[in-house]
Formats: structure tokens, sequence, C-alpha cells
């Protein structure tokens, strides 16, 4: 809208002067002025260009987030439909995911007691780390750091969780060719296969 002379006694030195206000605030804006000086006023509904522009682009923006949002939601809503149709089915186990979707936990269904936990650090549907739990007590391990099905670390704990052994494949071909365990007594051995041929050469205390 355009506002022109509102003050006759400032003709000489104050120029016309133009006044945008959005369709929203126009109705208030004429209800304060149009009393005393109905006149000088006229509306348009166009609004500044820049504001269209900047509603697209918020526009734009917000359908893109709702459809990655929405993209999102529906992985974890058919990951956890998995695990709870393999709940459902299975007769031993009840399957549990984390909040945020990085471990899941096996229970047995009749004893409610935590069976093993898997890990997956970078939500690639390819576990990292196993741990076996006996009556509460992590008892294995099993370690594929750079996941190729096979585990590089095999741990083996007691009933009060200290490590008694660990089976080590150091070079990646897939054999162990260290292991370390330790007696009750407390005496630690190893055992080592320097030409990875499965037989060990070579028993040493530690």
């Amino acid at each position: 809208m355009e506002t022109g002379g509102l003050f006759p006694s400032l003709e000489a030195i104050v120029k016309p002067v133009k006044v945008i206000i959005d369709e929203v605030h126009s109705r208030s804006f004429f209800r304060l002025v149009e009393k005393d000086i109905p006149s000088e006023i006229v509306a348009t509904t166009t609004l500044p260009e820049y504001s269209s522009h900047r509603k697209k682009s918020f526009r734009g923006w917000y359908i893109a987030g709702l459809s990655v949002f929405g993209i999102v939601m529906s992985l974890l809503c058919l990951r956890y439909y998995d695990i709870t149709q393999k709940s459902s089915r299975d007769k031993n186990f009840r399957y549990e995911w984390s909040v945020n979707n990085d471990k899941l936990s096996v229970y047995h269904k009749q004893t409610g007691e935590l069976v093993s936990i898997s890990y997956d650090k970078n939500y690639d549907y390819n576990f990292e780390k196993l741990e076996v739990y006996f009556q509460g007590v992590r008892m294995e391990e099993f370690i594929d750091e750079n996941e190729d099905g096979w585990f590089e670390v095999i741990k083996l704990f007691d009933k009060k969780g200290n490590l008694v052994s660990k089976n080590s494949d150091t070079n990646g071909d897939s054999l162990h060719d260290r292991i370390e365990f330790t007696l009750e007594n407390g005496e630690k051995y190893l055992f080592v296969d320097n030409n990875q041929n499965g037989i060990y050469e070579r028993i040493q205390s530690k």
C-alpha cells in the first residue's frame, strides 16, 4: 500500500513515502489510519519479492527434511518389525534392539536371562562384537573389527568375569596364531604358531 501527503505542512520538504505491509497485517494498519486519512491509502496484495523466495526456499527444505525423516523412520520400523517377528517365531529367545539401534540383546524366554549382546557400531547390519553371557556374567567375547566374517579375537572369561584365555589372529589370515591363557593357579602361557599352519611350534610361560 502507498501513502502520500500525510502531513500537508511538510509537503515542501518531505517526499511521498511508500510503506509495504503484508496482507496479514494490512487490516490492522487500515483501521489505525483510515479514520483520519482514508484518501491517502492505496492497497496492494503484492508481497515483497524476497519474501516469496524465502518462503519457497523454506518450503523446499521443509519438504526435503520430512522426506529424509520419513525414510529413516521407515528403515527403523522395518528393523524393529523384523526383530519382533523373529522373537515371536523363536522358541527359546527374545530379541531386543537398544534405543540408539547399535546393540542387539538376546534373552531366554523362559528364564528372562541375558544370553548375548551383539554390537553394530556403524549401523551396517554387520556385528563387530558378540558377547555371550551365563547367569548375567560375560563368559565369551568374539571380535570382528574389519567385518570380514572371521573373528580376529576370541576371549574366554571365568564366572567372576576374569579373562582366562585369548585367541588372536595377528596377520589377518583367519587363523589364530597366538593363544594366551591363564591357569587357576595364576600361571600364564602363550602358544605361538609362527608359520601359520595351524600347529603351535612354541609354548612359553609369561
